[in-house]
C-alpha cells in the first residue's frame, strides 16, 4: 500500500466511528480545501482532517498533523482558519481520537501516551482517555448529545401494535401485529391449509396392515402417494406389506392372510 490508500484506509474507518455516535458526515465536491469532511452534529458543522498513523513509540501513537503543499513543498501546522478538528485513526489498535486547536497548538506532530514516561513526566503528556472517541468526548467538542439507539427502537417496539388471536387449529391464544392472523406458528398454518383431513395414526396403520395404498387412497380421495406422505409423517412409512402385495394377492399368486374379525369388518367398510 501507498500513503494515499493507507490514508484512505483511515479516514473510512474514523468516517465510520464517528457515525456510531450519531454524527453525520458530508464531503465538499472539491479536493481543494484543507480539509477532508464536514461533520454535521445537530445543527451545526466542523471542518474534519483526518490523519492516520500506526507508529507505536514508548507507549503512545505517534501522529504526524501537518499540512503538505504539492505545489510548493511546504508544511505548516493546521490552523482555525483551515480547519475545526483533527481526527486521529490508530490503524493498529483501531481506536479513534478528536483534538481541538487547543490541543495542538500549532504543533506538526501530536502523540497520544498510553503508559506513562520512563522519568514519570506529566507535563505536556496527551492521554489517550482524554482524547479517545466517546459520548464524553464528543459531547465536550462538539456540544451534540449523542441519540441512545436502544431507546430509539425500544420505543418503536412499545409503540408497535399487538392484536390477540385465537389459533384456529390448536386453539392456543397468541399476539402479534397482524390483524388477519389465523394461525399461531407454522406448523398449526400448515395444517389448516390442509384439503383432506388425515386419519389418527392408530387408524391410518391399521389401513396399511389391511389393505393397499391405492385403496387407502380412494376412501380419503387423494393419491396412493400422499397415503404414504401421511405415514411417513407419523413414522410407520415401512409397516405395511411390500410393493405388489395386494396386487399378487389378488390375483391369487399369495395365500390369503388369516385376519380377525375387527379386521374383516374394517375391510367391509373399505371395498
Amino acid at each position: 500500500m501507498n500513503y494515499k490508500q493507507i490514508g484512505d484506509v483511515g479516514q473510512n474507518c474514523a468516517i465510520g466511528d464517528l457515525s456510531k455516535f450519531g454524527l453525520g458526515i458530508a464531503f465538499p465536491l472539491s479536493d481543494n480545501f484543507p480539509f477532508d469532511f464536514i461533520i454535521i452534529a445537530g445543527n451545526k458543522l466542523f471542518r474534519a482532517q483526518v490523519k492516520s498513523s500506526s507508529q507505536h513509540i514508548n507507549g503512545g501513537v505517534y501522529f504526524g498533523i501537518k499540512s503538505n503543499s504539492f505545489y510548493s513543498g511546504e508544511t505548516k501546522a493546521y490552523s482555525e482558519e483551515d480547519v475545526d478538528v483533527v481526527i486521529c485513526y490508530d490503524l493498529r489498535d483501531h481506536k479513534t481520537y478528536i483534538l481541538v486547536h487547543k490541543d495542538i497548538k500549532g504543533q506538526k506532530a501530536f502523540t497520544i501516551r498510553f503508559t506513562p514516561t520512563k522519568n514519570n513526566q506529566t507535563k505536556n503528556c496527551h492521554w489517550h482517555e482524554k482524547y479517545i472517541l466517546s459520548k464524553e468526548r464528543v459531547k465536550e467538542v462538539f456540544d451534540f448529545d449523542v441519540p441512545v439507539f436502544e431507546d430509539f427502537f425500544g420505543e418503536m417496539n412499545r409503540l408497535a401494535t399487538q392484536y390477540p388471536h385465537v389459533c384456529e387449529e390448536c386453539g392456543k391464544d397468541f399476539i402479534n401485529g397482524s390483524k388477519n392472523s389465523k394461525c399461531c406458528g407454522a406448523k398449526c398454518s400448515k395444517k389448516s391449509q390442509r384439503k383432506v383431513e388425515r386419519p389418527a395414526k392408530e387408524e391410518l396403520q391399521h389401513l396399511i396392515e389391511i389393505t393397499s395404498w391405492v385403496q387407502i387412497g380412494k376412501k380419503y380421495g387423494v393419491s396412493d402417494n400422499t397415503i404414504r406422505k401421511w405415514a411417513k409423517g407419523y413414522g410407520i412409512l415401512g409397516k405395511g406389506h411390500g410393493r405388489g402385495y395386494w396386487a399378487k394377492l389378488h390375483a391369487n399368486k399369495l395365500p390369503a392372510p388369516t385376519l380377525s374379525s375387527t379386521i374383516l369388518e374394517t375391510e367391509k367398510t373399505i371395498f
